[in-house]
């Protein structure tokens, strides 16, 4: 297949009227040519995006397993322009968190086989059990548990080769110790849930393995004057990566651009932090209330995110941010993060991952490992 596009993302710079040629799932050339040369057309072609946190849409829970429902979160995302994901789940119990990785490493074997599509799961981001009670958020406090490697392998239920990143409170005691072994098993293990303090922070990122911070500002002990606490840290310590929930929902426009003045476009990771209930109208669902694109509970706090990761592209185009940038942070960087090889550039060698982009950046199509979505 040939694919001409207008304005082609590659090797981080936007290069004009360029053919992409993919043969068997991956990119084999690129050169300069026309529209008629080619099988499909792109006004811009960038990497897929790729969300490094998202628990499911459209009634899919990652938590709560369901063939027919993981099959129609998958599709969404290849619609909004994500071509790999790590399937997220959620602070809960032993049992449950075994049944979900059992249930993720079979719809992994799926998709191997050619058997489900939509975007490509890479892995598993657990986002917990071992957090910090204080700091719980929009998780189940009954359900946290004390950080230990037999509690880790209690969880994952001998499924923990598909674990590519977990959340973690580091401050929790047996976190440290969690966190270096977890780390020379090669899982990145991020701060996140978490009242650390900055001497707790610190320790973490300098010693302890930690090498992120999970949903940047929130779930988190906030910035202070005189108790600067895990977000301070983080954004002073080179090579630890912040997720960036880029809905300006969960965080302000102006503390994104802070973020990414302290850190630079290398350690900032685009993310969704989508849930359930993403892409569901307005009514009540659970314990989770939809209501003008977002998620509420009881309280009246956020509850995970209503929307994709196309939202936050748009939006950090839209504060002025060079596309490029934007894109590093929504493709190249949580590619180099997790260690993915092939993923997050187009050139030759790569997989087939991509996204085509209207010139107001809706997605017109994507192509995950050579496997077109929405092409007309």
């Amino acid at each position: 297949m040939k694919i001409f596009a207008r304005r082609l993302l590659s090797g981080g710079k936007f290069l004009d009227d360029r053919i992409v040629t993919i043969t068997e799932n991956k990119i084999a050339a690129i050169g300069q040519g026309t529209a008629a040369q080619a099988d499909l057309c792109a006004e811009i072609l960038t990497p897929g995006l790729i969300d490094k946190h998202n628990h499911g849409a459209l009634g899919f829970e990652a938590n709560h397993p369901d063939e027919t429902a993981c099959a129609a979160w998958l599709g969404l995302l290849a619609r909004h322009g994500v071509t790999n994901v790590l399937y997220t789940s959620s602070t809960c119990s032993q049992e449950a968190g075994a049944q979900a990785l059992a249930f993720c490493k079979q719809m992994m074997r799926r998709q191997a086989q050619g058997d489900l599509p939509g975007a490509r799961i890479e892995g598993v981001h657990m986002e917990g059990p071992f957090i910090n009670p204080v700091r719980s958020g929009a998780m189940d406090p009954d359900k946290i548990q004390a950080p230990s490697m037999q509690a880790f392998l209690a969880n994952t239920g001998g499924c923990e080769d598909i674990v590519r990143a977990i959340t973690i409170a580091p401050e929790m005691p047996g976190a440290a110790e969690l966190a270096r072994e977890l780390t020379q098993m090669g899982i990145r293990c991020q701060a996140g849930h978490t009242d650390a303090t900055a001497g707790q922070a610190e320790k973490a990122f300098r010693e302890d393995g930690f090498s992120g911070v999970t949903h940047f500002y929130n779930a988190a002990r906030p910035l202070v004057q005189r108790d600067p606490g895990v977000l301070a840290v983080a954004m002073l310590e080179e090579g630890v990566c912040c997720e960036a929930i880029c809905d300006f929902v969960h965080v302000a426009p102006q503390m994104l651009q802070l973020l990414i003045r302290a850190k630079g476009f290398g350690d900032v990771c685009m993310i969704s932090d989508s849930v359930s209930t993403a892409g569901l109208p307005d009514g009540q669902y659970g314990g989770v209330t939809v209501k003008a694109g977002r998620n509420l509970t009881p309280s009246g706090g956020i509850a995970g995110a209503y929307d994709q990761m196309d939202l936050g592209v748009r939006n950090l185009i839209g504060l002025g941010y060079a596309p490029e940038h934007v894109f590093q942070m929504a493709s190249a960087n949580p590619a180099a993060y997790l260690g993915i090889e092939r993923l997050g550039d187009i050139r030759p060698g790569m997989r087939a991952c991509m996204a085509a982009w209207t010139e107001e950046y809706e997605c017109a199509w994507s192509m995950t490992d050579g496997q077109l979505y929405g092409a007309q």
